[in-house]
């Protein structure tokens, strides 16, 4: 009974279990991550339309509490100047974990970037918030892979 109990309380503060990006039921942050992959290596223009599939009109994202881009009208902008950059950028999927509790995301992911002098991996740890089926707020604390 008591280990029934302490599984229940786990449950309920820490939302579902990891999903690891599960296959059948992506979330947004997901599927968003899985086109960023597929587009941001490429010359594909990046526009507005695209964003808005995933993200709501005002969203931001927010990395190492420093804000990074706010509204999707600034991220075709903000992401081609990434994409500018030398070397290519992935976001490894699955998620090292994922869990959903109400409108949160909480997730673990790397990225992946190389240059010439070799292969980043940063870890990345934070949430999104959704808003109807789209991201409001992405935020993230990110470390470089020693």
């Amino acid at each position: 009974m008591r280990t029934v109990c302490l599984v229940f309380l786990a449950t309920m503060c820490w939302g579902t279990p990891s999903r690891g990006g599960d296959i059948d039921s992506p979330t947004i942050l997901v599927e968003m991550f899985r086109w960023w992959n597929g587009i941001i290596n490429t010359e594909e223009q990046l526009t507005v339309e695209q964003f808005r599939r995933y993200f709501t009109e005002d969203a931001v994202i927010i990395v190492n509490n420093h804000e990074q881009v706010r509204g999707v009208e600034n991220m075709p902008a903000h992401f081609t100047a990434i994409r500018q950059r030398p070397g290519t950028i992935e976001v490894e999927l699955p998620f090292r974990e994922e869990f959903q509790s109400g409108n949160k995301i909480f997730t673990y992911h790397l990225i992946r970037s190389t240059q010439d002098d070799g292969v980043n991996i940063t870890s990345n740890m934070g949430y999104a918030i959704i808003e109807g089926d789209r991201i409001a707020t992405i935020s993230l604390a990110r470390f470089q892979e020693q």
